[in-house]
Formats: C-alpha cells, structure tokens, sequence
C-alpha cells in the first residue's frame, strides 16, 4: 500500500507465521502496511496468513528463509524489496533455543540459537541500513529471560541480552536519518510455541506474579508494535520496553 505521496508502506516481519508473528502481521496489515513474512518451515500458515492480511487491503508475501544464513537473510530484503518498492519497518521476531544447564547445549544447539537469534539482527540491520526509507522504524523482540536469568537459560538470555545492545547501537546509527530502533522485552505470551513447553497448569502461578494476573496475548505485543510502527513514536527510540503486565522478577 502507499501513502497520500505515493510512496510504499512496507513491513517485514521474521518469524510471521508463529504465534507472536501472526498477530503482527495481522495488526500491520490493518495498518496499512504491504507485509513481507519471513518463515523457516511453516509455509501453509505463512501463505494462509498472507491471504488473511491481503483482505486489509494490502499485499502480503511469504519469504521462506533460514535466518542463521546470511546469504538468506540478504535475499529476504531483496525478495521484499522487490515485491514492494521500499522498506519502511523492520521487526526482528523470530527466535529459537535449547533449554540446558551451563555446559550442557552441543556446540550446535548454542551457535544456532545465536545464529538465529543475534547474529541475523546483525546483519539484517547491514540491509536496513541500505534499504530502509528514512524516517523508518526497527522493532526487535527481547525477553524478560534477559532480565529473570532462569536456570537454563543462558544460550536465550545472552543471545537476547545482545539483541537489546544491538538495537540501541542501530538507534545510534541510524537516527540521524530519523529512523528509530526500539526492542520490546516480552513477559511470557500465550503461543502455542509456549503451550509446546508448558503445561496449562504452570500458566496460572507466572500469571499471579504479574501487577495484571494474566500472562500476554499476540495482540499486546502487536499493539505496542503498531505504536512503534506508527507516526506517535517519532521521538522514541533506542529503548528497551519491558512489556510484561507487570510481571515481579
């Protein structure tokens, strides 16, 4: 979709088709903005949501791309950007991790988390750099794991942990072309990634820690992401906002 000037309205999202990830691309869709959705495997839901997002009227494109390859990350912005005609926000979604005690994850399982997790920030912000409109917006999303630091964890929290310094680094660079970049640091939200690891019982007593006594629902995080996205959050940027309910670490 394009603006009163004509110009693209563009968003791309990584890991569109999980739980987080649809109701962003939903929201943003609503919004207004053309949706690039990136995904690893799920490419019925990645195609079924983008069907869902076009009846906003806007196009939607599935983008299928290992993000712990860098050459896959660069020709996600190509595909997008070739699909749409520009950039304008760029959220950073998509993670992975392995669960283990210090000294206990492979190699492997500690390298892909940060592969997929940091690493592909990194250089997806080298294509933002390059590709982005001025006065565009990067959205990443931490957890409050960085902060909480839960036996087990430590692949997750430290990969997180370097994604909110990244993105203030990129607050940095960027802004002088009016581009704000901002990382949302996530409580525990109602997925079914989380109901994969979680049983429903265990979903009640981290609900009773939180100033709110719930966990998150997809919609919290994409409403927030829609402000971010949005013209009222001009002036902020190269912050971490924990959004959590609340939640008493």
């Amino acid at each position: 979709m394009t603006n009163e000037n004509n110009d693209p309205r563009v968003a791309l999202v990584t890991g569109g088709a999980g739980g987080i990830g649809q109701g962003l691309c939903r929201r943003l869709a609503a919004d207004g903005f053309d949706i690039g959705i990136a995904y690893h495997s799920s490419a019925s839901e990645a195609e079924s949501l983008a069907r869902e997002c076009e009846q906003f009227g806007v196009r939607a494109c599935p983008i299928k791309t290992d993000l712990a390859d860098p050459d896959e990350v660069h020709a996600m912005f190509e595909t997008a950007v070739a699909e749409f005609g520009g950039l304008n926000v760029f959220v950073h979604n998509a993670a992975t991790t392995v669960f283990a005690k210090l000294g206990r994850a492979s190699y492997e399982d500690w390298r892909r988390t940060f592969a997929v997790n940091t690493d592909s920030l990194y250089y997806a912000l080298g294509e933002v750099s390059k590709r982005m409109a001025d006065g565009g917006r990067v959205i990443t999303i931490s957890s409050l794991s960085v902060a909480a630091c839960l036996p087990g964890s430590a692949s997750y929290s430290a990969s997180k942990a370097a994604v909110e310094a990244i993105t203030r680094v990129a607050a940095r660079e960027l802004g002088p072309r009016g581009i704000t970049s901002n990382c949302l640091q996530l409580g525990l939200v109602d997925t079914p990634s989380a109901r994969m690891v979680m049983t429903e019982a265990s979903f009640e007593p981290i609900a009773q820690q939180s100033n709110l006594r719930r966990i998150g629902m997809p919609t919290d995080v994409a409403g927030m992401v829609s402000f971010l996205a949005g013209p009222d959050s001009s002036w902020l940027t190269a912050q971490t906002i924990r959004l959590d309910g609340g939640f008493a670490v």
